[in-house]
């Protein structure tokens, strides 16, 4: 999507909240890749011969993953779209420019604070917390003077950021005092932060997207869908906090079900002539196959028969989050930078060989000799897939739109 021969200035990050925040979630991006795929590298490959491996710690590796990138990114779709929803002016540049390259820097910091100890790195993560709230305030001031008749998208979207920043402080506390937060994290990052904001942007999003490119037809949202989505991933994860997984299974066969009748009533077939539009569609399928290992799993479970360990899990945050991410952003980009509403042949061939990262994560669970194997393999595809979507994506919030356009 990349022009070349372009005048690039970081003030352009100042002209429309997305460029600031998606230039930031992508620098977020490519940091955590990076550092994750050294910390593969160094795991399971020669390279960790003699090399001390302690400033990668495993267990940051959910917050680093969670809060280090969908946030951002998060943030640019808000205050882009959320105006809109509600029928509000978009906020003023001064509201959202310095907490949002504070919260970048405070997240960048992260890094290096993890060779200096978990107070530090609580110090960082502490701080990225206070800005993150800073935003969160903003955009539900937007809500609070919106007249508009549906903000119902909105208030979730809201409510799902405000989980986040808790589940953020509860890991902060976690660090600082020595106790268990993994579990609270991986639960209200996932089940009670990513996956119902994300189903919420898709229930608002995915069937008007279909349906301007297809026809009326597929604008099917009903809101007792909404509420089953956006239910089920918190009952999901309280049952995983609780450690009841052993009925999962009552949650996830229904969102299973629900999940893959929503791919095929919202038109997947035939958003398949669309590029940028069967992208969202084939990022949604994960989400009902993250469902159906789950309950694959539980039932498995009340058998006593331990099975695919963290695949579910990652079918759903690497399949559905991560890819949906590529094909949100890229659509938001492409429509606010004067430039054809489609995914070109690089950014097409990229999103489908990044469908393989989710599918060896999950292989690496269901073949565990070969787990070092794929891992590796899936980091460094992530890493590839990332660092090339990012490289061309980066210099389009530095330079002016290409119809001339402000913003």
């Amino acid at each position: 999507m990349s022009d070349v021969n372009v005048k690039l200035s970081l003030r352009r990050l100042a002209d429309a909240p997305h460029r600031l925040f998606f230039f930031l979630g992508t620098a977020g991006l490519l940091a955590t890749s990076l550092w994750w795929l050294t910390a593969m590298l160094l795991r399971y490959t020669p390279l960790s011969i003699g090399i001390n491996t302690s400033g990668f710690p495993s267990q940051l590796h959910p917050l680093a993953m969670i809060f280090g990138f969908f946030p951002f990114f998060i943030f640019g779709f808000a205050f882009t779209a959320g105006p809109r929803w509600l029928q509000v002016p978009p906020p003023a540049t001064s509201q959202y420019l310095i907490p949002g390259i504070a919260m970048g820097g405070a997240f960048l910091s992260l890094f290096p604070a993890m060779f200096a100890g978990d107070g530090v790195v609580a110090l960082s993560l502490s701080l990225y917390a206070c800005f993150a709230f800073l935003l969160w305030y903003r955009f539900s001031r937007l809500v609070s003077q919106s007249r508009a008749p549906d903000k119902v998208h909105a208030r979730i979207i809201q409510l799902s950021l405000a989980i986040g920043g808790l589940t953020l402080v509860a890991a902060i506390a976690g660090i600082v005092s020595g106790r268990e937060w993994h579990a609270i994290v991986r639960n209200g990052g996932i089940w009670g932060f990513l996956v119902p904001l994300i189903c919420t942007v898709c229930h608002r999003m995915l069937p008007f997207f279909t349906a301007s490119a297809q026809g009326s037809h597929f604008l099917w949202r009903p809101w007792w869908l909404l509420a089953a989505m956006v239910g089920g991933s918190y009952l999901h994860g309280l049952l995983d906090l609780f450690a009841e997984t052993r009925w999962l299974w009552v949650v996830d066969g229904p969102m299973a079900i629900i999940g893959f009748a929503m791919v095929w009533r919202w038109g997947l077939i035939q958003s398949l002539r669309n590029r940028l539009l069967a992208m969202l569609h084939l990022s949604f399928v994960w989400l009902a196959i993250g469902y159906t290992l789950s309950f694959i799993q539980s039932l498995m479970a009340l058998a006593n028969l331990a099975v695919l360990g963290l695949g579910p899990m990652h079918a759903i945050t690497i399949g559905f989050l991560a890819s949906i991410t590529i094909a949100m952003v890229t659509r938001v980009t492409c429509g606010h930078s004067g430039r054809t509403l489609a995914a070109d042949g690089v950014t097409w061939v990229l999103f489908l060989v990044f469908q393989s990262v989710a599918v060896s994560r999950v292989a690496a669970e269901v073949f565990p000799v070969h787990y070092a194997g794929f891992i590796v393999f899936g980091s460094l595809v992530w890493f590839a897939c990332f660092g090339v979507w990012g490289w061309r994506n980066a210099p389009i919030y530095l330079s002016a739109r290409t119809d001339g356009i402000a913003g």
